[in-house]
This record gives C-alpha cells, structure tokens and sequence, in this order.
C-alpha cells in the first residue's frame, strides 16, 4: 500500500515567498500567493475557488472572513479542500515568525493532520 501524498498547500497573500520556498525544501507542493502576480490582491471567494480547483489547502490569517466563506460553502453545498487557520496569537510577528510558521505546516504535513476536506483548523506552535 503507497503511502498517501502530503496535500499541497496555497499560502494567502500575507505570507511571504521564503515561507512556501523553505517548505518546498522540505518536500512539500506548496504556492503563495505572492509568487503568483496574478493571485494578488485576489478576494477571498476567488482564492478559495482558485485552490479548490488546484486542490490545494488554503492557508490563511484571514479567520473572520474565510470562516464566514466556508460556513457559507458549506450551506451551498460546495466543498473546498480545506483551510488552515493561523493567528497572531499563535504566532507573534517576531524574527522567529517564518521558521515557526514553516515548522508548523511541515509538522502537520508530517503528521497528516490536515483539514480534511470542507474542514478548518487553527494552526499550532510548536515553538512555543
């Protein structure tokens, strides 16, 4: 039996090119938004559209907003790959910010604890 392939992630705009390239290093399919031009500035409904048509999760600061979009997808009948919540809370905009981030979502590649389709989860510092 193969083992099952780590999801490929699409970084919203507010994360930074070094993230999605340090996590590539490490193995995983990720894209940011920044990377592609064509991406920013994109609202929210049309990145999450975009990612589930590239079947990717969509990770996010945006947690208001993006939760209101999923609950409403969800009442449609529409389904999204899934979304990865990150907080300032959780992670302080600190020089230790990236390699946290990118620590935290190879963790959670590593440990296949992704959102499964039309879910949600809070992203978790295991940095402290």
């Amino acid at each position: 039996m193969t083992e099952p392939k780590p999801p490929s992630l699409l970084l919203d705009e507010m994360f930074n090119g070094a993230i999605a390239a340090q996590l590539r290093a490490r193995g995983l399919d990720v894209t940011a938004v920044v990377e592609d031009i064509s991406l920013v500035s994109t609202p929210d409904e049309d990145l999450l559209a975009y990612a589930t048509e590239q079947c990717r999760v969509l990770v996010t600061t945006n947690v208001p907003d993006c939760d209101a979009m999923a609950t409403d997808w969800r009442a449609d009948g529409r389904t999204h790959p899934g979304l990865v919540y990150v907080t300032g809370r959780r992670f302080p905009q600190s020089r230790s910010f990236i390699g946290s981030i990118v620590d935290a979502l190879a963790g959670l590649s590593e440990t296949k604890q992704v959102p499964s389709p039309n879910a949600e989860l809070f992203l978790t510092n295991s940095n402290g």
